[in-house]
């Protein structure tokens, strides 16, 4: 493992696995050209609120990959293998939307880009960014996203008699192979945030406060299906209050997570 701090501009280190495989020079001009694209951003409006809610949304996905990861796990070794096909392909999916939350050139479009971003942009943004990394990760990742794909849309919409067994069992990626290529999408959506912290890092809080239309975007849900169907969050309203009077502009992933907040999210699936 190793740090990307000298590349990055980060306040504080973070350790690399896979990632680490990069070559120094390859990073430090990786990172250089991505500290220019995020301090493009600073001087946007609203620049600091939208950008601290994409850090922390992302944030959110990527635990939420990690419970779905752990229930997979969990399921395979008692034989509940019905959930793998979702568990898989979503954990995934959600690590892969974490990253293109963290994509500078990803309109945010008032929370649009959080909500309403479909599967194939999903896919297709993340191939393109590990394709600036490295073509075998983006290959990597695109193999093992089609296959979870494919496995996930026949127990959604078909439903194969046979299980997961035969063919199917040789078509669904391993639950191993999920994890690395997960890990590799959360590393780089980490080392984006590293950049966009340091882009920020001499911005000054906000004069006033962040309008309540913004947050609302992070702890309200709602679905138009049902009409006036609303649920309001209070742990990710309380959340985000901790987060903002402790930081008060974007910062990196690794900072974002405190102690505090994963445990709250841990905590919200236990239920012994």
């Amino acid at each position: 493992m190793k740090s990307f701090q000298r590349y990055t501009g980060a306040s504080t280190e973070f350790p690399y696995d896979l990632l680490s495989r990069l070559s120094d020079s390859f990073v430090e001009s990786y990172c250089s050209a991505l500290r220019q694209r995020f301090q493009r951003q600073t001087s946007l409006p609203n620049a600091i609120e939208e950008w601290f809610f994409r850090t922390y949304a992302s944030v959110k996905l990527i635990l939420s990959s990690t419970v779905m990861l752990s229930s997979a796990n969990y399921a395979a070794e008692r034989g509940l293998r019905i959930v793998e096909p979702y568990l898989l392909y979503y954990a995934l999916f959600n690590t892969s939307r974490a990253l293109v939350l963290l994509v500078p050139e990803q309109q945010w479009q008032d929370g649009k880009l959080l909500e309403e971003s479909t599967h194939e942009k999903v896919r297709n943004v993340t191939v393109d960014q590990l394709r600036y990394l490295s073509q075998d990760l983006a290959h990597e990742y695109q193999g093992v996203a089609q296959r979870a794909l494919v496995i996930r849309e026949l127990f959604s919409y078909r439903f194969p008699a046979t299980g997961l067994k035969n063919q199917i069992e040789k078509l669904l990626p391993d639950y191993e192979d999920i994890v690395v290529v997960c890990r590799y999408v959360a590393e780089a959506a980490q080392l984006c945030s590293e950049c966009l912290g340091k882009a920020f890092s001499k911005v000054g809080r906000p004069s006033g406060e962040f309008s309540e239309t913004a947050l609302r975007r992070v702890f309200e849900y709602e679905h138009k299906l049902f009409g006036d169907f609303l649920l309001q969050d209070s742990d990710d309203y309380h959340r985000l209050g901790r987060a903002l009077r402790s930081f008060g502009r974007p910062v990196s992933l690794a900072l974002t997570a405190t102690e505090g907040l994963v445990e709250d999210f841990f905590a919200a699936w236990d239920f012994q």
